[in-house]
């Protein structure tokens, strides 16, 4: 069956069995829309070439028989997720890839379509159809002229905050706590990639929150079994509804971004020291948002099915917002209460 899966007025052709699209549905809601009417879908969607068809397919046979062609003299190509895939075909017009890991065959069609023919449905396979939904879409996204970034962003009584800042500098720590604090209305938009807009507004999309096993007893609420999913680093992965769900708060799919914050964790602190940051800070802080790593982007499936790499900018217009920086322990005070507070005071 087909399906329009819509994201920031850009769409990808979902063609695929109902129960497998109903369960990437729920995965990747509420940040992209699913629509049997391709027709008015595509009408509406702002995309200047075709829309990228993505088909998905269970197929045990046929993935074993694409095993089967492998020898020693093919071609590896690095795939997302840090897996190794091999080049089994590679012509103008159609690329060949098994992922032997993931126990997976791509049909790629250059500017055209992904065959995706997956050898069982599981929880692994579910997530590498959502990666490969994501990626296209993100791509889409970006030739828009949305920015890719490396940031957390929150969503608190109706003000958007972005957090901003390297690895360590504490974004899911302080983003939890806002979800933990007493104010009547939180909600999650992503924890550690979005998508900035011209207009200065932060968009999520599916991507797991990943938590330090060190933060995992400041939050009971969250449960990390035995299924639980761990990174490279040995974060716990929560997927966003699983997130939100154990504090009793919903995900938001994003918007117009009221202030910027620039945490710095201090778990020696008892309280939250709330500043301002220089310009200079501010400007080295957007240089580093244009730049974020390539972890979640499957870069292989974009070079085989487009001619040239999206284009990218530094959103420099974030300098006209309010900027703050909170230095201390957000598991100790109330950050988020000092900078609604801040915003009103700027009015």
């Amino acid at each position: 069956m087909l399906y329009t899966v819509s994201f920031l007025n850009q769409i990808v052709i979902l063609d695929a069995d109902s129960h497998i699209v109903n369960v990437v549905e729920d995965a990747c809601r509420p940040f992209y829309t699913f629509s049997h009417n391709v027709a008015s879908s595509s009408s509406e969607a702002s995309q200047a070439t075709l829309p990228i068809r993505l088909k998905v397919l269970v197929d045990g046979s046929k993935v074993g028989q694409a095993k089967q062609k492998i020898d020693g003299f093919m071609q590896t190509i690095p795939l997302h997720a840090n897996k190794i895939g091999l080049k089994l075909r590679s012509t103008e017009d159609l690329v060949e890839v098994v992922d032997l890991v993931g126990g997976v065959c791509y049909f790629v069609r250059p500017k055209a379509s992904v065959v995706m023919i997956i050898e069982e449905l599981n929880d692994v396979t579910f997530l590498e159809i959502v990666r490969i939904l994501r990626g296209l879409l993100l791509d889409c996204a970006q030739r828009a002229g949305y920015a890719r970034v490396h940031a957390a962003a929150v969503k608190v009584n109706g003000h958007i905050i972005l957090l901003v800042g390297d690895k360590g500098a504490g974004k899911t720590s302080f983003l939890t706590c806002a979800l933990k604090s007493p104010v009547e209305r939180a909600s999650l938009i992503t924890n550690d990639r979005g998508l900035v807009g011209t207009d200065n507004s932060i968009w999520g999309y599916p991507y797991a929150v990943a938590m330090s096993p060190e933060c995992v007893p400041d939050c009971p609420e969250l449960k990390p079994n035995s299924r639980t999913r761990r990174n490279g680093s040995g974060k716990y992965l929560f997927w966003p509804t699983e997130f939100v769900s154990s504090f009793h708060r919903s995900l938001d799919p994003g918007g117009e971004i009221s202030a910027v914050v620039m945490p710095r964790l201090n778990l020696a602190s008892s309280t939250i020291n709330l500043g301002m940051p220089s310009v200079d800070e501010i400007e080295r802080e957007i240089d580093k948002l244009g730049s974020p790593d390539g972890e979640v982007h499957p870069t292989w499936l974009v070079e085989l099915i487009r001619e040239n790499e999206p284009p990218s900018f530094t959103p420099w217009s974030l300098m006209s917002l309010n900027w703050f920086v909170m230095e201390g322990n957000p598991w100790k005070d109330d950050w988020v209460t000092k900078v609604l507070n801040s915003l009103v005071r700027t009015v």
